[in-house]
């Protein structure tokens, strides 16, 4: 949005420019154009960070993406703790509501270290925005307290993490197109069935 109002005064000070010269109007057409691409192409290059933003934009809670990717996580949760987790104890994550010191939830990710029936052990990653005193860097909640998860294979293509390829989604949706730079994060999830490549 910030690059669209640059654009367009860009746009404005071209044409103001251009008509008090009393340019022909195809030559402020192009100009203009060409200043749209020159914009572009600074910001892009320059002034917008893409992961710092996909880190600070704000999601509601019941985004549908959320909701569908929160959904997806349960769903194979089991999966994961049965099979990948054993599997790729180094490399694996889980992404659990956490209750702050405002009573609020904020969803935080940690590397799982251990896992029973009633709970999980974590080593927090992504600490709270406004965390309770009590708040460690390892902490135990209750499984039901996981709402994604996430494991990343030898050959770097990730298992779930269904919450972050969200993220992505809502960029695209909110910015009316996908940053280049996280295409090839993008690619890295595959389905929680596909094996990794072995060359």
């Amino acid at each position: 949005m910030k690059k669209l109002i640059v654009q367009v005064l860009t746009a404005v000070v071209i044409v103001s420019v251009l008509l008090a010269l009393h340019a022909h109007w195809m030559l402020i057409v192009v100009v203009v154009v060409a200043g749209f691409a020159a914009v572009h192409m600074v910001w892009e290059r320059f002034v917008f960070k893409p992961f710092e933003y996909l880190g600070a934009m704000p999601v509601h809670k019941d985004d549908p993406l959320i909701i569908e990717a929160e959904r997806k996580a349960r769903e194979t949760l089991e999966k994961f703790i049965g099979k990948l987790y054993p599997e790729h104890k180094e490399d694996s994550m889980v992404k659990v509501a956490y209750v702050n010191a405002e009573g609020e939830t904020e969803k935080i990710w940690g590397d799982l270290l251990d896992i029973t029936d009633g709970d999980v052990e974590i080593f927090i990653r992504t600490p709270p925005i406004k965390p309770r005193p009590d708040c460690q860097q390892k902490m135990r909640f209750p499984r039901s307290a996981i709402v994604d998860w996430s494991v990343e294979f030898r050959d770097g293509t990730l298992r779930g993490g269904f919450s972050n390829l969200a993220l992505f989604k809502i960029f695209e949706r909110q910015e009316g197109y996908m940053h280049p730079a996280f295409n090839k994060h993008v690619d890295r999830f595959k389905d929680i069935e596909e094996p990794a490549k072995t060359s």
